[in-house]
Parts: C-alpha cells; structure tokens; sequence
C-alpha cells in the first residue's frame, strides 16, 4: 500500500531509516547480551565439568572462543554485514601474517623472559 510507513520510520530510535539496520547501540546492547550468554555458561558449565580455576588457561581460550562466536552471529544478523565487509579474508596474505603473529608473540614472550631471568627476577629456573 502506498503511504503506509515501514517500521523503520515508525521506530526510528530502533533502527535506522536508510539502511534498515539496528542502530549503533542496540547493535551494541545485542553483541554484550550474545557474548554473555555464550560465554558465561560455557565456563562456567566447564568450569564445573572439568573442574578447572578461575586462573586456568582455558577460561581464556572459552571467552576468546565465545567472543569469536558472538561477532559472527552479531556481525551477519545484527548488523546485517558479512566478515569480508571487516577485510578478513583467507588468503595466502593472511595466513603469512597469522603465522608471522604467532611467531613474532613467542619471540617477544622469550625475550622477556630471558631478560626477566639475567635480571634475576625469577628464581629457581632450570633451562
């Protein structure tokens, strides 16, 4: 029918008129309540499962897991946004940089480490 508003000019505290999408913040508000409910069960059902502390390694890998989630549910159906639209794309580039990432966070992980035992700041340490 003609004249008949659509629900984005009904509702323009909700979404945005030109480009049908959520605004910002509610974008925002739909990430945080999507990453919480990723992120806090699977820890904590874990956590309680495999009976591991707050400080384990794995509490990280599970939120960065959770986190990796919830932008991809959030950037296809919140923001309405493919990942290739963020420049993250497979290719032969990217792997070249993703290896050299880690490698280059080992090198600086080692250094510090070897300059923190010469300074004497850990004890005990058999290499």
């Amino acid at each position: 029918m003609i004249g008949v508003p659509t629900d984005s000019v009904r509702r323009p505290w909700l979404k945005n008129p030109t480009d049908d999408r959520f605004r910002a913040g509610w974008r925002i508000l739909g990430f945080l309540l999507l990453f919480y409910s990723l992120a806090l069960p699977l820890v904590f059902g874990l956590q309680a499962l495999l009976d591991f502390g707050k400080r384990s390694p794995w509490v990280i890998v599970l939120i960065a897991l959770s986190a990796s989630v919830a932008v991809l549910l959030a950037r296809r159906h919140l923001d309405k946004r493919s990942i290739t639209s963020l420049g993250l794309t497979l290719n032969r580039s990217a792997v070249v940089d993703t290896v050299f990432g880690f490698f280059l966070s080992g090198i600086m992980a080692g250094a510090v480490f070897a300059l923190m035992v010469s300074l004497g700041y850990l004890q005990d340490v058999t290499l």
